[in-house]
């Protein structure tokens, strides 16, 4: 955290005018609001409130994508079905090292977080199934464009590849509740717990935004 740091000095009236800009009385006189909000996120954080903040220093999920990595050597191309927090993370890694990525067995990213017939249509058209992996993220498991992009996928994978569909599949949802979890224990799909008690757009150090990764 002491890492960060934040330049507020476009924000002051001396740099935009005191029309829109933050004078110097003003921020003085918010700083005892500004402090005593600090010390209420340092005490929700020693708590273990605000689990995004630990996200950091939980490591325990990284064995556990490398594994799956190394049962899954054959995937040439991932596919992220997702919406909001739970495409974001995965798309924002992607565009930051992305292109920074010197490996040897680059995969190519994809992200849809819609429903678009075409975009969809087109894709399905041109893709090789058979290298390809759908992650399905979503927090509740009852997200309905995330819903209705893997039943899409499914039924295409079933008809091109048959039973080997299931290998081309692995969820990201809760472990308690929801659509995805039901359709993964009915049908021995690979599933990835999402944390309950982290908001989709503060994922990406979870196991939402590091599967991709």
């Amino acid at each position: 955290m002491n890492k960060l740091h934040y330049d507020y000095q476009a924000a002051l009236s001396e740099a935009i005018g005191p029309t829109s800009g933050i004078t110097p009385d003003e921020l003085q006189a918010s700083l005892p609001l500004l402090m005593a909000a600090q010390e209420q996120m340092k005490t929700r954080y020693e708590k273990g409130d605000l689990r995004f903040l630990h996200l950091p220093d939980e490591r325990e999920i990284l064995p556990q994508i490398k594994e799956f990595r190394e049962k899954n050597r054959w995937v040439k191309n991932f596919v992220v079905l997702g919406i909001g927090g739970s495409a974001l993370g995965a798309i924002a890694l992607h565009h930051t090292f992305g292109l920074l990525n010197q490996s040897t067995e680059q995969i190519n990213f994809y992200c849809f977080d819609n429903v678009d017939p075409e975009e969809l249509a087109d894709f399905f058209e041109n893709i090789d199934l058979a290298t390809t992996l759908f992650n399905v993220v979503s927090k509740s498991g009852e997200t309905l464009e995330t819903a209705a992009g893997f039943l899409l996928a499914r039924q295409i994978l079933r008809q091109r590849l048959g039973d080997a569909y299931k290998q081309h599949l692995v969820f990201t949802t809760s472990e308690t509740s929801g659509f995805l979890r039901q359709v993964a224990q009915a049908e021995q799909i690979t599933m990835f717990a999402h944390p309950d008690d982290v908001g989709g757009r503060f994922t990406v150090l979870s196991i939402v935004g590091l599967l991709p990764a």
